[in-house]
C-alpha cells in the first residue's frame, strides 16, 4: 500500500514538472495585457486563441484586445471556434472590433472569428470599429462577420456596429454609447447598431445613450427572412430628438418587434405615425408591401403599415405615448338639450402626437342653474286649544312685490326695425298675461348708436305700440355708429334707480347684430346735436378707421369692422381700391370663405386670425386694455355728417390728412391689419379700436348679468342679409359669448340666423321670445317639486288647501291612498290631469308637492297644511321662539320649528333644473301661565329691570341701576348694582339677585345711576316689595320693570331745530316705503340736514370718484360729505352712487356724526368682526339704530326707505308720538297710510313744519311750511 502511494506522488511531481513556469492557481487575476484559459496564463491573446479549444472561456486582464491585432485584415487564430471572453471590468478591459476593407462589399468588418458558431463578450468595453490608423468612425457595414451567434453581457459598447450574429445576437445589461455622445469617442450622430445580419436580436436590461439615433432595424431586402427584435426592461437617454428608439425599415423583410417589461425613454419625441417613442416605421419604396409587426406586452399594436388600435379606443391598448402622456386636444361641440332633461354634445379627442381622432357623445343631466327663486314659508300662531298651526308654502314669496321691470336695449343701426318689432311682440305677450293677473309691468327702452339715449322711461306700460313709437326717427336722431356698451350703461342706470323692484325681477333684453366698434366711459356725458335732435349723451370713443385717422390718412387697407391681428381684406382690395360693398367680418382659427355658400363665387380666403377662439381673443384683449390704461383713447364727435372726418377732413389732401393724423396719434403710428409698421401687435388698435369696443360691451354685460336676468338676441341687418354670413361673424361671436354668460335663464338665446322683421312669425324667432317671456312670467316651471319634512315635535295633520292667485283650487283625495291629494279646476281632477299633487310619506314624515304647470310670477301659488304639536309642556314658562316667517337665525334649543326642512327642486320655464334651495323654517312658541313660579332650584330671589327708549321702545344697554333698602335709621343698606345688557333673548336687562327678599319688611328701592350714552338720566326712585321678586331668573326677566329714557342732544353738525322735509316723493305720487335707498340718495339726505353754516362752510363741487361726474345730480352732496369724512367711497376712485345702501353703511354714516367712541358693549349677535362693528355699536348706544327681535342687526341687508327715515328721525329727535300730533293739509302718500308702522316717521320726513316739544321728547306740529328748494345744489 505504501509503495502505491509513493508511486502516485512521484507521478504528480513529474506532471507538475512539465507545466509552464507561469501557471497560476484558480481565482487569481490576469496580469495586464495577458490572457488566461482555466489556470493557464498566456503572454498574448494570440497565444491563448491558438491554444483554445471550441467552447473555452478566455479571461482577459487590463488592456486593449482584438481578435487579430497583428493582422487585422485576416482571419484570427480563433476563427471557427466558439469562445467566451471575460474581461476584468468595463473600466479595465477594452475589446476593439477591427475595421478593414479586405473583402469587397463586406468591408469595414472584423473577420477574426469567421466561421465561429458562438462568440460571447462579458465584463468589458467593446469599441464598435477601429480603423487601421487607430481612429474610430461611424460607417456602413461595420462589425463582426460570419459568426452565427453573438452575445454581449455586462458590457459597455461604444460607437456603431452593423454586422452581428448571422443567426442571433443577445445583449444583456449592456450600456450603448452611440456615436455623437461624448462617452462613445465617435463624432457625428448615428445609430449604435444596425440589425444588418441575423434573424433574432434580444435586448435585455440595456441602456442606450444616444445623440438622436439608437437602433436601425434594417437588413437588405429579402422577404424570406423573418427578423425578430425583443426589447425587455430597457432605458434610452438621448441628447436630442431625431429618430424613435427602433427605426424600422419596413417593406424589405418580415420584422417582428416585441417590447415588454418596464421601458423608459427620455429625450425623444413620439413618432407622428406610430405615436410611440419606442419605434417608428419607414417604408422603403412607394407602393411596396409592409411586413413589420410590433407587439407590446404580447398585444399587437402595429401591423400592415398602420396602428392596430390607438389607446384612446380601448382601456387595454396603452402602448401609445399619446395615451401615456394624456397628450390629447379635446374639443367640445355645443350642448343639445333634450326633452328628458338631459343634454348631449360631441367630444372630439385628437392626439397631439399622431393626429389620431375619435368622436364620442357625452350625455349628462342638464346641470342646475343658479337662480334665486322667490319663495316664502309662514306659520300661524300656535293654537293652544288644538295645539295646531297652519303652515303655508308660497311661490313666489307671499311678500314679494309682484312688479317687474323690463328694459329693451335696441340697436339703432340697420337692425333697428327688427329690434323694435321684436320688443313690441314680447311686450304684447307679457301684457296679455299681466291683464289676467292684475300685476304691474314697467318697461323702458334704450336705443344706441355711437352713444345711447333713453327713448322710453321705465314706466308702467298699457299698450305695446308705445314701443314702436319710442324708436321713431325723431327720437333716435344723433345715434350714428354702434356702441353696445353705451346702451347697456343707460339700461343699468335706469334699473338701478328703481329701488322698488328687486334685482331678481329685473330683465334686460339686448337686441343687436353685435357689430360694435365704439365705446364710452361711465359718467362722461356731452352734448349731441343732429338737426333738430339735441340731447346729453355718453361721450363716444374709438377709431372709426374706415374713414378716420391713419387708415384713411395713409390709404391703408383696413376697415371699421376689423379686429386685432385680423388679416382681413374687408372693404378694400389689397391694392387699396374700394370693393363697394360690405363683406362682414370673421373671428376664426380656420381659413374662412367669402362669397355665397354653395355657389361658384364661394372662395377660400388666405387670411386667418392667429388668436383664434373667443376665449383666447378676450383674454388677450383684456390684458392689452388693462396695460394700456386709456392712453390711446380717442374721443369721437359727430359733425352732422359722420364721425369720420372730424380729425382729418374729408377734402384734405393725403399729405394733409397724414399730418393731422400724426398730430393726434403720433408720427407713423399707423394701423395695418392689426399690426404696426414693424409687423407687431398694434397697441393703438387694440386699446382704442374695435377690440376695445368688444371688450367694453362684454365686460359691462357680464357685470349686469350678475344682477339681472339678461338676454342677448342676435338679429341680422334688415335689407342686407336674410341670415348671418357665417357663425364666425364677429357680431355673432360677441352675441353668442354674451349668451354663454346668461345661463341663469337656462337658455342661450343668442342663436345664429335669427330672422329679420319680415319674418317675425318665424318659428325659431318666436321660440326665442317665448323663452324670454316665460322666464319673466314664471317663477318656476312644470316639473318642479318641494319636499317638506315635518318638524320633530309635530305631527302632520293634513293638507288644508291650495290657491293660485288667491283662487282656491278643487282638492280631491285619492280613493285608494288617503295620503295623496290632487288639485285642479273641479271635482273631476285625477292623477292624469291634476295641476298639482301632494303625496305624504308617513315613514319619512314628509310630503312631496309636485307642480305640473308653470307658476306665474304674478299669481302666487300657496299650499297650506296643518301640523299639531305632539306633546306640550305643563310647567309654567314660555317654550319656543316665535318666528312665524322664518326670518331669524335660531338653534334647535331656542326654536319650535314646524318643519325640519322644505327643499325646492325647481325647473325654469324651459325645463332646465335650478340649484336646489331651502324655504325658511318658521318657529312657533307658547306660554304656560300659573302666576309667578318656576323655581331655579337655589335659595336666591331675583328682580329685573328693562331699560328702553322712551320714544320707540327699543331696549337700551349700558345703563346702571342700584337696588337697596333703608334701615330703621334711614340709612341705605343691602346695596347692589347691575348694568343693563343682553340676557337670553332680551336686551336692556339689569338682573339683581338677593338672598333675603323679606328683610326690612320686604321693602326695596331702585334708581338709575348712569344713563346710556346719548340719553337723559332718570334718577326717579322706584319702590318695590318682596312679592315683586321671583325665585326664577327667567321669570324675573319676563316680568321685568320697564324704565324709559329720553334721548339727549343732536350731533353738532346736524340741524335739529328746523323741521323741513328732507325727502321728496316720486313723480307718480308715491313715497315707496319698501323701496331701497341708494348711496347717492342717502348722502343727499344727510347733506340737506347739515346746519346751513356747516354746509356752506364746507361746500365742495369736485371729488376723486370717476363714477360721480361734475354734472351728476348728487355731485355736490357727495363731494361735500366726502370732504367732511361722513361718507366714504368704495375706493379712492369709486363711489358707486346708484348701489343700494346696507344697514351697516347707514349706521356708519350716522355714527360718524358723533365724536364719541363705542363702549365696546356687544349689542347684536351678528356684528363681531364686521368692518362696521364699532360704528354699529356706537349708533346703537346713542339710540339711533336698533336690531331685530332675534338679537341680530343684519348688517349687510339693504335698508328700506322707511327704515332709513325712521333712523334719521331718531338721530334728529324728530318724533311725533301719535297721529293727532300731525296737521291736516300735509303731504300724504297713497302707499303710506295710518296704521303702517312707518306712517309717523314718513310724514315727519316729507313735510316741512313748525312744532313744539311735548312730554317725553315727542313733538306736536303747530304749522306747515313750504318745502326748501334744493335744486341749487343739484345738477
Amino acid at each position: 500500500m505504501k509503495r502505491r502511494i509513493l508511486s502516485s506522488l512521484m507521478a504528480l511531481v513529474l506532471v507538475f514538472g512539465l507545466l509552464p513556469a507561469t501557471a497560476f492557481a484558480e481565482g487569481e487575476t490576469v496580469p495586464d495585457g495577458k490572457a488566461k484559459i482555466g489556470t493557464t496564463e498566456y503572454a498574448t491573446l494570440d497565444e491563448a486563441l491558438e491554444a483554445a479549444q471550441d467552447g473555452d472561456t478566455i479571461q482577459l486582464g487590463k488592456g486593449t484586445y482584438s481578435g487579430n491585432m497583428a493582422k487585422p485584415t485576416e482571419q484570427g487564430k480563433g476563427a471557427g471556434k466558439s469562445l467566451t471572453f471575460v474581461g476584468a471590468g468595463t473600466d479595465k478591459t477594452k475589446w476593439e472590433i477591427q475595421a478593414t476593407q479586405q473583402y469587397g462589399s463586406d468591408g469595414w468588418c472584423d473577420y477574426s472569428f469567421k466561421g465561429s458558431d458562438r462568440i460571447t463578450f462579458e465584463n468589458m468595453t467593446v469599441v464598435g470599429s477601429v480603423y487601421p490608423d487607430g481612429s474610430t468612425k461611424s460607417n456602413d457595414t461595420q462589425g463582426l462577420t460570419y459568426i452565427q451567434h453573438i452575445t454581449l453581457k455586462n458590457c459597455i459598447f461604444n460607437g456603431r456596429a452593423d454586422y452581428w450574429g448571422y443567426e442571433s445576437t443577445t445583449f444583456e445589461n449592456v450600456t450603448f454609447n452611440a456615436p455623437g455622445t461624448e462617452a462613445s469617442g465617435v463624432t457625428g450622430s448615428d445609430y449604435a447598431l444596425w440589425t444588418y445580419t441575423g434573424e433574432n436580436y434580444t435586448f435585455k436590461s440595456c441602456t442606450f445613450n444616444s445623440d438622436g439615433k439608437v437602433v436601425n432595424v434594417y437588413r437588405h431586402k429579402n422577404v424570406s427572412y423573418t427578423i425578430t427584435v425583443d426589447f425587455e426592461n430597457c432605458t434610452v437617454n438621448s441628447n436630442k430628438h431625431n429618430k424613435a428608439v427602433l427605426n424600422i425599415k419596413d417593406s424589405n423583410n418580415n420584422y417582428t418587434i416585441n417590447i415588454s417589461g418596464i421601458n423608459k425613454v427620455t429625450g425623444l419625441n413620439p413618432d407622428n405615425k406610430t405615436c410611440s417613442r419606442w419605434f417608428q416605421v419607414e417604408s422603403v419604396g412607394e407602393g411596396e408591401s409592409h411586413y413589420a409587426t410590433v407587439n407590446i406586452d404580447g398585444t399587437t399594436v402595429w401591423q400592415g403599415g398602420k396602428m392596430v388600435s390607438h389607446a384612446i379606443d380601448t382601456a387595454n391598448d396603452k402602448y401609445t405615448d399619446g395615451y401615456k402622456d394624456d397628450a390629447f386636444k379635446v374639443t367640445y361641440g355645443e350642448w343639445t338639450k333634450h326633452a328628458d332633461g338631459s343634454q348631449s354634445r360631441e367630444v372630439t379627442k385628437t392626439c397631439n402626437y399622431c393626429g389620431y381622432e375619435t368622436k364620442d357623445k357625452e350625455t349628462q343631466n342638464i346641470p342646475p342653474i343658479e337662480w334665486d327663486v322667490s319663495k316664502s314659508k309662514t306659520a300661524t300662531q300656535l293654537d293652544t286649544n288644538t295645539w295646531t298651526s297652519d303652515v303655508t308654502l308660497s311661490l313666489p314669496s307671499a311678500e314679494e312685490n309682484l312688479a317687474s321691470d323690463v328694459v329693451f336695449v335696441l340697436d339703432k343701426s340697420q337692425c333697428r326695425n327688427a329690434s323694435a318689432t321684436a320688443a313690441q311682440e314680447l311686450v304684447s305677450q307679457l301684457l296679455a298675461q299681466q291683464e289676467l293677473e292684475k300685476a304691474t309691468l314697467k318697461v323702458g327702452v334704450v336705443a344706441f348708436g355711437g352713444t345711447a339715449i333713453v327713448v322710453r322711461d321705465l314706466e308702467e306700460i298699457t299698450d305695446a305700440k308705445d314701443l314702436k313709437d319710442a324708436v321713431s326717427n325723431k327720437n333716435v336722431g344723433g345715434l350714428h355708429g354702434t356702441n353696445i356698451q353705451a346702451g347697456l350703461i343707460e339700461a343699468d342706470k335706469m334699473l338701478s334707480e328703481d329701488t322698488e323692484v328687486s334685482d331678481n325681477r329685473k330683465y334686460v333684453v339686448l337686441i343687436s347684430d353685435g357689430h360694435t366698434y365704439e365705446f364710452s366711459k361711465e359718467g362722461e356725458y356731452g352734448e349731441y346735436v343732429d338737426g333738430e335732435a339735441k340731447f346729453n349723451g355718453l361721450k363716444t370713443y374709438g377709431i372709426y378707421s374706415e374713414t378716420d385717422l391713419y387708415a384713411y390718412a395713409y390709404g391703408i387697407s383696413y376697415t371699421i369692422h376689423s379686429l386685432h391681428d385680423q388679416y382681413y381684406t374687408g372693404d378694400y382690395n389689397p391694392d387699396g381700391t374700394y370693393k363697394g360693398d360690405w363683406r362682414g367680418n370673421y373671428l376664426t382659427d380656420d381659413k374662412y370663405k367669402t362669397g355665397t355658400p354653395g355657389n361658384s363665387d364661394e372662395v377660400g380666403n388666405v387670411y386667418e386670425m392667429p388668436y383664434g377662439t373667443w376665449d383666447k381673443y378676450l383674454a388677450h384683449i383684456t390684458e392689452v386694455v388693462k396695460a394700456d390704461d386709456g392712453k390711446y383713447d380717442v374721443q369721437l364727435t359727430y359733425d352732422g355728417g359722420d364721425y369720420g372726418y372730424q380729425c382729418i377732413g374729408k377734402d384734405n389732401t393725403k399729405a394733409d390728412r397724414a399730418a393731422l393724423a400724426d398730430g393726434i396719434l403720433g408720427k407713423d403710428n399707423y394701423i395695418k391689419c392689426g399690426l404696426d409698421a414693424d409687423g407687431k401687435d398694434n397697441q393703438l388698435m387694440h386699446a382704442s379700436g374695435v377690440d376695445r369696443a368688444v371688450y367694453e360691451a362684454y365686460t359691462k354685460y357680464a357685470s349686469m348679468a350678475e344682477k339681472y336676468h339678461c338676454y342677448p338676441i342676435y338679429v341680422n341687418r334688415a335689407g342686407v342679409y336674410d341670415r348671418a354670413m357665417t357663425t364666425q361673424d364677429y357680431g355673432y361671436q360677441l352675441m353668442h359669448a354674451l349668451g354663454a354668460i346668461s345661463n341663469n335663464t337656462g337658455t342661450d338665446v343668442s342663436v345664429p340666423n335669427a330672422p329679420v322683421a319680415e319674418n317675425i312669425d318665424n318659428e325659431k324667432f318666436n321660440g326665442i321670445f317665448n323663452g324670454i317671456k316665460n322666464d319673466i312670467l314664471y317663477a318656476v316651471g312644470a316639473g318642479s317639486t318641494v319636499t317638506d319634512t315635518i318638524g320633530k315635535k309635530f305631527d302632520f295633520v293634513g293638507i288644508k288647501g291650495l290657491t293660485v292667485g288667491g283662487k282656491q283650487l278643487t282638492m280631491v283625495n285619492d280613493d285608494k291612498d288617503k295620503n295623496t291629494w290632487y288639485f285642479g279646476n273641479d271635482k273631476t281632477v285625477s292623477a292624469a290631469d291634476c295641476r298639482f299633487k301632494v303625496v305624504y310619506d308617513s315613514a319619512k314624515d314628509e310630503f312631496v308637492w309636485t307642480i305640473n304647470e308653470n307658476v306665474s310670477n304674478f299669481a302666487p301659488v300657496q299650499l297650506t297644511y296643518t301640523v299639531k304639536l305632539t306633546k306640550h309642556e305643563t310647567e309654567p314658562g314660555t317654550y319656543g321662539t316665535e318666528d312665524l316667517k322664518g326670518e331669524k337665525t335660531l338653534t334647535d334649543a331656542e326654536a319650535l320649528f314646524t318643519n325640519e326642512s322644505a327643499v325646492l327642486k325647481a325647473k325654469n320655464s324651459a325645463g332646465v333644473p335650478v340649484e336646489k334651495q331651502e324655504f325658511p323654517k318658521p318657529s312657533v312658541s307658547y306660554t304656560i301661565s300659573s302666576g309667578i313660579g318656576g323655581d331655579d332650584g337655589d335659595d336666591d330671589d331675583y328682580f329685573a329691570i328693562q331699560k328702553v327708549d322712551a320714544q320707540d321702545g327699543h331696549a337700551l344697554n349700558g345703563a346702571t341701576f342700584e337696588l337697596y333698602q333703608y334701615n330703621s335709621k334711614g340709612k341705605t343698606v343691602n346695596r347692589t348694582t347691575a348694568k343693563t345688557s343682553r340676557n337670553g333673548s332680551e336686551s336692556g336687562i339689569a338682573l339683581f339677585s338677593v338672598d333675603n327678599k323679606n328683610s326690612y319688611d320686604g321693602i326695596w328701592y331702585y334708581a338709575e345711576v348712569t344713563a346710556p350714552e346719548g340719553y337723559v338720566l332718570d334718577s326717579t326712585e322706584h319702590k318695590i316689595t318682596a312679592k315683586d321678586f321671583s325665585d326664577s331668573r327667567s321669570t324675573a326677566v319676563k316680568y321685568a320693570d320697564t324704565v324709559r329714557n329720553y334721548r339727549g342732544t343732536t350731533p353738532d353738525l346736524l340741524n335739529d331745530s328746523d323741521h323741513f322735509a328732507y325727502v321728496i316723493g316720486y313723480k307718480d305720487g308715491n313715497v315707496r316705503p319698501y323701496g331701497l335707498i341708494s348711496r347717492a340718495e342717502t348722502t343727499t339726505i344727510f347733506f340737506r340736514l347739515l346746519k346751513d353754516s356747516v354746509r356752506d362752510g364746507n361746500l365742495l363741487t369736485s371729488n376723486t370718484y370717476t363714477d360721480v361726474a361734475d354734472d351728476y345730480w348728487a355731485n355736490t352732496a357727495i363731494s361735500t360729505m366726502t370732504g367732511l369724512g361722513i361718507v366714504q367711497g368704495r375706493s379712492a376712485t369709486t363711489f358707486d352712487p346708484k348701489a343700494p345702501i346696507t344697514r351697516a353703511q347707514f349706521a356708519a354714516i350716522c355714527a360718524r356724526f358723533d365724536t364719541g367712541k363705542s363702549s365696546g358693549t356687544q349689542s347684536f349677535t351678528d356684528i363681531k368682526g364686521h368692518w362696521a362693528e364699532k360704528y354699529i355699536e356706537r349708533a346703537a348706544e346713542l339710540g339711533w339704530i336698533k336690531g331685530f327681535e332675534d338679537g341680530s342687526f343684519r348688517p349687510d341687508t339693504y335698508i328700506t326707505r322707511a327704515q332709513a327715515m325712521t333712523m334719521i328721525n331718531r338721530v334728529l329727535n324728530r318724533i311725533p308720538e301719535e297721529n293727532s300730533d300731525l296737521l291736516a293739509g300735509m303731504n300724504t302718500w297713497p302707499d303710506c297710510n295710518p296704521g303702517d308702522w312707518f306712517y309717523l316717521a314718513i310724514q315727519e320726513a316729507t313735510n316741512s313744519h313748525d312744532y313744539r316739544h311735548k312730554a317725553g321728547s315727542y313733538e306736536t306740529w303747530t304749522g306747515l311750511n313750504a318745502d326748501p328748494d334744493w335744486t341749487r345744489y343739484e345738477n
